[in-house]
């Protein structure tokens, strides 16, 4: 399983942290995720978290909201430099 796998489920709910993970930065959003759903960051880990924990569409949620700003930016300074 990869990131970008998980990335579809995140989408459903944080869909800048789903478009994260299935790109380059996908470990690093994956940490982020794995740290808020505290598990580990392997990807199979993160979507049985997701899938099994109560509150994740929330954490998931507000864990986007406190980066939106840092992924924008880096989505704009990835298209600028294209």
């Amino acid at each position: 399983m990869k990131w970008s796998d998980v990335g579809r489920e995140v989408a459903k709910v944080a869909p800048l942290l789903g478009t994260f993970l299935a790109g380059a930065p996908g470990a690093v959003v994956g940490k982020l995720i794995a740290e808020v759903l505290d598990c580990e960051q392997i990807p199979e880990n993160v979507l049985s978290a997701i899938k099994n924990t109560a509150d994740a569409t929330s954490k998931l949620c507000a864990l986007e909201l406190k980066h939106k700003d840092s992924l924008l930016n880096m989505t704009f300074n990835c298209d600028a430099q294209k």
